[in-house]
């Protein structure tokens, strides 16, 4: 409670700790932006023009966009954690209308990725589903919960990604007699590490013949590619 009104008082960068009316200063929040990294694989040093790196470039993917708003490093990190680990879920205010901005006006309806309902239930909400209620409002567009997770027992530790993704892939699945929205819809993530439950998820709705985009607020870089297909 105190770190949390010491934040309301004493307002400091996240990342530098300099003065900032914001979370981020707008230097730190322009240097942890999302650029110059590869949304699929993680890999760094992409050219301006460059989406993604030349071994992703003729992966076909099964959304239709994908927007990252940050990289996931120093101070992304220290405040994904908050959020996460110390019970901060306000937090995800620094998620702005600006992150969001190009979805607006073509998305009817957001929809998180399931949480692991063990980490769920030991926090007191899903940090997904939060972040995704979140951007609805900031979009004007309904929230839907459509997937179910089964709990996870297994470390994902040390795990190969595509052990990672055929375990996933059993948990995961559409909440019974749920009805899919019409017109485009949009998958929320907080972190992205390798994509296997973003992709999963958006597989399940491809097969359903949705139109879908996708918003991840982080990406972790140099992690392993996101390759299922």
């Amino acid at each position: 409670m105190w770190t949390a009104l010491k934040d309301f008082v004493l307002p400091l960068c996240g990342n530098c700790e300099s003065a900032s009316a914001s979370y981020f200063c707008q230097p730190c929040r322009d240097r942890l932006a999302f650029k110059n990294v590869c949304p699929l694989c993680g890999q760094e040093g992409l050219a301006h023009c460059q989406s993604t790196c030349l071994s992703c470039q003729n992966e076909t993917t099964p959304w239709d966009k994908l927007k990252i708003s940050f990289v996931y490093r120093d101070g992304v990190i220290q405040w994904i954690r908050k959020i996460k680990d110390q019970s901060r879920p306000e937090l995800w205010r620094v998620v702005s209308k600006e992150d969001v901005m190009e979805f607006q006006d073509r998305i009817d309806a957001v929809l998180p990725l399931p949480s692991d309902p063990l980490k769920r239930r030991k926090r007191g909400y899903g940090s997904s589903e939060l972040l995704a209620r979140r951007i609805a409002k900031l979009l004007n567009s309904d929230f839907i919960e459509l997937f179910d997770r089964k709990p996870s027992f297994k470390s994902q530790r040390d795990r190969s990604l595509y052990e990672r993704y055929a375990e996933l892939r059993s948990e995961i699945s559409l909440k019974p007699h749920q009805k899919i929205p019409p017109g485009k819809l949009l998958l929320v993530d907080d972190v992205m590490t390798t994509g296997a439950s973003l992709w999963i998820c958006a597989e399940i709705l491809q097969a359903k013949a949705v139109e879908l985009e996708a918003f991840v607020v982080a990406r972790v870089p140099k992690a392993k590619p996101c390759h299922f297909s």
